[in-house]
């Protein structure tokens, strides 16, 4: 069963989606790849859902400008094994920060002729946000490839520049 509900803010609604194993969605609403690979299941409406209410109060934290912690073993992304190779991957660019496609793929240990092949992997990232894609950027710090848009990346983006964490 699918567990849902409707996380909405100054930027948009968000649809959470989680499962009795975890976390498997965070869509910003409209975003390309909108629910993939949950198109046809049915969803239950359970706003009290424990891990649900995890992910409210984290996203309530992050768009206040902290940089909220969430235990990782709750994502449970639906996805090749590639696929959650890279977004694996993504969790350890730091709040705050960016990489380049290129740099971002290789640290995966992979040669850059794969950037093209992870940055697909990147777009089709369903837990938006938590899983950090939008600190993903273009070869010269151009603003590119956010499946939510380019306009909610770069205010995430700001939210973290602002509030970055000191060393």
């Amino acid at each position: 069963m699918y567990y849902y509900f409707i996380y909405k803010n100054w930027i948009k609604a968000f649809l959470v989606v989680c499962n009795d194993e975890g976390l498997v969605g965070l869509w910003i609403e409209q975003q390309k790849y909108y629910r993939e690979h949950l198109q046809h299941q049915p969803l239950i409406y359970e706003p009290k859902h424990p891990l649900l209410q995890q992910v409210n109060h984290w996203l309530d934290d992050y768009f206040a400008g902290k940089n909220p912690c969430f235990n990782e073993n709750l994502f449970k992304p639906i996805g090749s094994q590639f696929q959650k190779q890279v977004w694996n991957a993504l969790l350890k660019i730091p709040y705050g920060q960016t990489q380049s496609y290129q740099q971002f793929t290789l640290t995966l240990n992979l040669n850059a002729t794969y950037t093209r092949a992870v940055a697909n992997a990147i777009k089709h990232n369903p837990i938006s946000i938590m899983i950090p894609c939008h600190r993903v950027i273009g070869k010269h710090g151009q603003l590119v490839g956010y499946s939510g848009g380019i306009e909610i990346k770069k205010m995430l983006l700001d939210i973290e520049s602002k509030f970055k964490p000191l060393s």
